[in-house]
């Protein structure tokens, strides 16, 4: 009896979200599309930031079409970020990292994705263009049913055909490589993972061929999503079922892009260098910020007496909110709640939430209900005061908490080591920044600010 039944495209989503994060921001070659994406915005030396660039760090993928569901702050932003990574790479360099053992260490790691990102962009990225038409008629259909403007509906309907398109492209090319996977499970070590006894670091779950996919490799991968470890999920053949299809999954990509001689692309060139770039700011990061910066118990004492609600635990707010689509409507809402208006008003006027016909109200909630930014913005409000836009998946929300129900405040030596690893993690943030702005004082950067309008 077979252990691990097919799973269809399900594992296919899982999978390809995890594919991406080499593609983007830093690669001027790719898909066919508007002249205006090879277009620079910014030069740092010798290095070009195109709007293609741009609009990948934006969230665009692909770069096919205009970013204008975001501010022009968030773009300088985006931008100003862009800048930074070429900077402190730049400085990685010139410090000598890319020569250690560690780098070649990291880049041997990171060889197979970065080859399966390169693939994606060829295979996929490079075919895709959207159909004017199709996002005329669209946005029209956009507009007139959630009653928006012409920019938002435009906006909305090119990301999501555009996503629809990608998807299907993605799926289309792992279901053509999965034909050729071929795994040989050994029912034996998964009946051992199953049954929760001790499977050995390199003891074979499965082959295919030459290819072993080893326990360890199942532990780390499902270590990785789970962010604990794993251990939960090593008896649950759906779990380890879905990691080793995951895994075959990844060494099919990685043959295809082999076969199909990515790294003689030009593109290969640009997503390379962009991983470079990744390994040699972590490290700089590492090195010359991570390491030298210390955190006592006293400071963590501190800061844990300095603010005591953020270490109640059954705390609960009440709190109501406004849910809009854009960046740029969700600032004029909050612009005008600053200037007194109320907030019920603009919440039945500007919410798509149906809490919109009783203010936005979301009643009381604690911890682990709502998602983590919406969470997170909610629980540091003080009664009464209105958030900034806050982006989740469902959109922009503007904030407001109404009540607060104190619970029982967590013992300092439960949340030590956490909060330890917080105050080191802020105040190598601030090293760095500082940093940044040395090295841009002593960079040549150009901005075309014509050109950053059409991102």
């Amino acid at each position: 009896m077979k252990i691990f039944a097919e799973r269809g495209r399900a594992i296919i989503a899982v999978f390809l979200a995890s594919l991406f994060a080499l593609t983007l921001a830093g690669c001027q070659s790719g898909t066919k599309v508007a002249p205006a994406t090879g277009k620079v915005v910014a030069t740092v030396g010798d290095d070009a930031i195109t709007v293609k660039d741009l609009r990948e760090f934006l969230g665009v993928r692909g770069g096919i079409y205009p970013a204008s569901n975001v501010t022009e702050e968030t773009k300088r932003n985006a931008l100003d970020r862009l800048i930074a990574g070429k900077l402190l790479a730049k400085a990685a360099v010139e410090k000598g990292y890319d020569k250690l053992d560690e780098f070649k260490k990291r880049y041997e790691e990171g060889k197979k994705q970065l080859y399966i990102a390169v693939l994606f962009r060829e295979k996929v990225d490079k075919t895709v263009k959207l159909d004017d038409e199709e996002v005329k008629a669209e946005a029209e259909r956009l507009k007139k049913k959630e009653k928006i403007s012409d920019d938002e509906a435009l906006a909305k309907a090119r990301a999501s055909i555009a996503q629809r398109v990608f998807n299907e492209k993605d799926s289309a090319l792992v279901e053509e490589v999965k034909k050729n996977i071929k795994l040989e499970h050994d029912q034996e070590v998964l009946k051992k993972f199953f049954s929760g006894k001790e499977v050995k670091d390199d003891e074979v779950v499965s082959r295919w061929g030459d290819f072993k996919i080893t326990a360890k490799m199942v532990k780390d991968e499902l270590g990785a999503i789970s962010g604990h470890g794993g251990v939960n999920f090593l008896t649950d053949p759906r779990a380890v079922g879905t990691i080793v299809e995951r895994l075959a999954i990844k060494e099919a990509l990685y043959r295809k892009a082999l076969e199909e001689k990515v790294d003689q692309t030009p593109t290969f060139k640009d997503v390379e260098k962009n991983f470079r770039n990744s390994i040699l700011i972590d490290l700089l990061i590492e090195k010359d910020f991570r390491a030298g910066v210390k955190v006592t118990d006293k400071d963590a004492k501190a800061a844990y007496n300095e603010h005591p609600e953020m270490f109640e635990q059954g705390t609960k707010v009440r709190a109501r909110h406004i849910l809009v689509d854009s960046e740029k409507t969700a600032n004029e809402v909050y612009d005008r709640l600053k200037k007194g208006e109320d907030f019920a008003k603009l919440a039945k006027e500007y919410s798509k939430d149906p809490t919109k016909d009783r203010g936005g109200d979301l009643g009381f909630f604690g911890r682990g209900v709502m998602v983590p930014p919406f969470e997170n913005a909610a629980f540091a409000l003080k009664v009464g005061e209105i958030s900034k836009p806050v982006k989740t998946r469902f959109g922009y929300h503007i904030i407001q908490v109404t009540e607060r129900k104190a619970g029982k405040k967590v013992p300092f030596k439960d949340v030590k080591e956490q909060l330890k690893d917080y105050l080191q993690s802020k105040k190598v943030n601030e090293a760095i920044m500082k940093y940044i702005e040395e090295l841009k004082k002593k960079a040549k950067i150009n901005i075309n600010e014509d050109v950053l309008k059409q991102v």
